[in-house]
Order: structure tokens, then C-alpha cells, then sequence
């Protein structure tokens, strides 16, 4: 029996059996598991990779269609969760950046007059003064790490939206911090003449 056919034939009962499912999962879960570390080279990545792609088949077992290569479709599935998880973790990677980068300019600064808690508190002020809309917006993207196209699903809007409002909040939070480090180097200049 070909591996193309017992995966079809796993898939086509997997659609109201979990043991045969079962048997799919057993089948693909070491191959699945091998891809995705070549992209992330970690572990745990590749663990949850190989369980978020089988939950997605699951939970859309009933939608598929027979495929003339399951092997390939699951894969494909594999491929996009990946992409997606990597897409997500440049965004953190960018968000971490430009706190940090916050961080040292107001440390550059006013390193004895401002301390890290403050300047969390100064942010969430910010994030605080946006629109109810703009701030639920920032925090799913910022806080739960969601995609514009997550956002856009669970508020029922549109993409490009979700974009606008995450662009115009965090140049509303830039300039809202930069308006601090105004004053406070015009209260240096005060206090400290040069």
C-alpha cells in the first residue's frame, strides 16, 4: 500500500473518526515536526508547529475535499502556520526594538531622571489616551501578538484598517513620548545651563 493512499484513506475516514485521524497524525507528525525545525531550530517551535497543523485539520476535517496529495496539502498547512509564526515573532522582534531604542534615547538623555518603570508608565499613558478603538486595535497587535488579518476578522473590519490605526497609534505614542523628553531636556537646560 502506498503512503499516498493510506493518507487519503486516513483522511477520508478522519473526517468522523479520531483513531483514524490518530493514525494520519502518527504518520505525518515526524515529518511535519522535521520541517518546521529547519525553520525555527527549536524544539518546542516544532512541537507546537506539528500540533497547530493537525488541530487545523481537524477542525476543517469536514470542509476537505479528497486530495490527490495529502502529504502535500499538509505540508502546504505546515508551510503557512510557519510563515504566519515567524511573521509574528519579527513583529515582537520589532516592537522589543523600538522600546528599546525608546529606552536608551531617554536613558542617553535623562539616565538619572527617568528609570525604566517610568518610562512603562509614561507608554501606557499613551496607550491609554488613544481612541477605545485605536487602543483595543494597538493592544491585540502589541500585547496578544495577533495579524492586522486576526485583528480585522474579530472587530469585523477591514485589513487595511486595523493597519491605519496601528500606524496612527504608534506615531500618537512616538510623539507622545518625545513630547516628554522635550521637557525634560528643557528642564535640564533650567537647571543646568550650558
Amino acid at each position: 500500500m502506498s503512503t499516498i493512499w493510506f493518507l487519503i484513506k486516513c483522511l477520508d475516514m478522519a473526517k468522523d473518526d479520531s483513531s483514524h485521524f490518530e493514525k494520519l497524525y502518527n504518520e505525518m507528525k515526524d515529518d511535519i515536526y522535521t520541517y518546521a525545525y529547519r525553520f525555527f531550530r527549536s524544539s518546542a517551535m516544532a512541537e507546537d508547529t506539528v500540533q497547530d497543523v493537525f488541530l487545523q485539520i481537524w477542525k476543517s476535517r469536514d470542509k476537505l475535499d479528497d486530495q490527490n496529495n495529502i502529504r502535500a496539502y499538509i505540508f502546504r498547512t505546515a508551510r503557512n502556520n510557519i510563515f504566519n509564526k515567524l511573521k509574528r515573532a519579527a513583529m515582537t522582534q520589532r516592537h522589543d526594538q523600538q522600546l528599546t531604542s525608546l529606552q536608551e534615547l531617554i536613558g542617553n538623555i535623562t539616565e538619572e531622571s527617568v528609570n525604566m518603570k517610568e518610562l512603562l508608565c509614561l507608554y501606557e499613558e499613551a496607550i491609554d489616551k488613544l481612541s477605545r478603538q485605536k487602543k483595543n486595535i494597538y493592544n491585540m497587535s502589541r500585547k496578544n501578538e495577533l495579524s492586522h488579518q486576526e485583528i480585522a476578522d474579530q472587530l469585523s473590519l477591514s485589513k487595511n484598517s486595523v493597519k491605519d490605526a496601528i500606524v496612527k497609534s504608534s506615531k500618537f505614542i512616538r510623539q507622545y513620548l518625545q513630547r516628554f523628553v522635550d521637557l525634560t531636556l528643557m528642564l535640564l537646560g533650567l537647571i543646568f545651563p550650558f
